[in-house]
């Protein structure tokens, strides 16, 4: 989210901005019935879960508040438990499954767009130097991989680097501002509990842009 080569090479570069979101985030034993991603949405928090291994799933919770202070354990799973409190089904106790020597991650959600050319000279940033974003398209770290390999494709091709890096440009900088700007609209979207469809909508309308060739 900080990068220090964006503040050397654009001191003036807007900073990250909370966006009156926290994510808490763990690991959990995964119980046979979930077996794909699970919402639980319309409540007083929006919460995910995702199988990631057999046996293992990774649960989110979103939570609309002022920044919160730096929490450590015991408050930390408290405070999740708190969240938490009227879930049933898989939410119910899960915390009691939490995978052994995992920890409760607390953190603010923030990002923006830094505008364009994302390069000085020789020097260009990619990923979250470029574009952090929050999570509500799951695309972060997919963004930066993408970045990566579409440099690696335009820099043999180019005559100079300075025109590998506007091609880079060119190819990048409209399909990391929709993952930055919708993802950011959909978290405005959860913060004033609009419908779920308007919710859902703008994710499967993200998404399906998201599956074209980069």
């Amino acid at each position: 989210m900080s990068s220090r080569v964006r503040e050397l090479l654009f001191p003036a570069a807007p900073k990250p901005q909370y966006t009156g979101q926290s994510v808490w985030r763990i690991v959990a034993h995964r119980p046979p019935e979930v077996d794909r991603r699970h919402f639980f949405l319309g409540g007083p928090v929006k919460v995910g879960l995702t199988p990631v291994s057999p046996t293992q799933m990774y649960l989110f919770l979103l939570e609309t508040t002022a920044r919160r202070p730096v929490l450590e354990e015991p408050l930390l799973s408290q405070e999740l438990a708190r969240l938490l409190e009227g879930y049933g089904g898989p939410l119910r106790n899960i915390l009691d499954e939490r995978v052994p020597d995992t920890k409760v991650v607390l953190r603010p959600l923030e990002g923006f767009l830094l505008p364009r050319p994302w390069h000085l000279g020789r020097t260009i940033l990619i990923g979250d130097a470029a574009h952090p974003t929050t999570p509500q398209l799951a695309s972060g770290a997919g963004m930066a991989v993408e970045d990566a390999l579409v440099l690696g494709e335009v820099l043999p091709r180019a005559a100079t680097v300075e025109d590998a890096l506007e091609a880079f440009m060119q190819r990048r900088y409209e399909r990391c501002r929709l993952v930055v700007e919708n993802s950011l609209e959909i978290g405005r979207r959860e913060q004033r509990r609009a419908p779920i469809e308007d919710q859902t909508q703008l994710v499967e309308d993200s998404l399906r842009v998201l599956a074209q060739p980069i």
